[in-house]
């Protein structure tokens, strides 16, 4: 079902886009750039304590944890433009053409619009934090409700909520199922379609934090280590 891959730090955010992997790093309050064709790297510096990246509309776009901002990153120019959002911003997902910010400070979330940067905020009714998403949907994990809210992208309504662990970590959306793992130890998926949800999947994690599938695998970083965790989804199963 599963292997190990020593590593040889803890888990950070990334994201792909116009030719690069672009990575935060928390301690430096800086995003580094990775050129896919030669593996050279530059950094940029971000705002205070950078959590989570992604890529759209032709930029980086980062959440500052400590400033409670998030900095785009322009791909071309580096040119790095600083964006107010709540007070303690962690996840972000581009869907439906804006970017959304999931705040744990103010439980709220806010899309940004990527065009002029204006921000609009929306209630959450919860502790919003890590996301997943696919074109017209975000999934939010709620870390104080032990749910995942599905979010309408389109009209910014919250339409469903799902029972999983206790505190979701950072999901995807990959072969038709949303996959978040729990800081117990656990893995989740659910139906990207229904929602109906699957698990918990055991796995030999401290702490599973950030999860991406890529290539018919779930690659989980355990923040409770240093290892990366590799799953075929077709062969996970719940304990007996």
């Amino acid at each position: 079902m599963l292997a190990t891959i020593a590593t040889a730090a803890g888990p950070c955010g990334m994201a792909f886009g116009a030719g690069a992997i672009w990575v935060e790093d928390y301690t430096a309050s800086a995003l580094t750039r990775i050129e896919v064709s030669t593996d050279r790297a530059s950094t940029v510096p971000v705002g205070s304590s950078p959590y989570d990246v992604t890529f759209a509309a032709g930029a980086a776009w980062v959440t500052n944890y400590g400033d409670g901002t998030v900095s785009r990153v322009d791909a071309v120019t580096r040119r790095v433009s600083t964006i107010k959002v709540g007070s303690q911003p962690i996840g972000i997902a581009p869907a439906s053409g804006a970017i959304w910010v999931a705040d744990s400070g103010s439980g709220q979330l806010s899309r940004i619009d990527p065009v002029n940067s204006t921000v609009r905020t929306l209630d959450f009714g919860g502790t919003p934090s890590w996301t997943a998403y696919d074109q017209d949907t975000v999934w939010i994990g709620d870390q104080q409700a032990g749910e995942i809210a599905r979010l309408d992208a389109g009209t910014g309504r919250i339409v469903r909520r799902s029972k999983v662990g206790s505190t979701p970590n950072d999901g995807d959306v990959f072969d038709g199922g949303v996959w978040f793992p729990d800081k117990g130890g656990a893995l989740y998926r659910l139906d990207e379609r229904t929602d109906a949800v699957s698990g918990p999947f055991p796995i030999q994690a401290g702490n599973p934090f950030v999860l991406s599938g890529y290539r018919g695998r779930l690659w989980i970083a355990d923040f409770g280590g240093t290892d990366t965790i590799v799953i075929d989804p077709a062969k996970v199963r719940p304990p007996a």
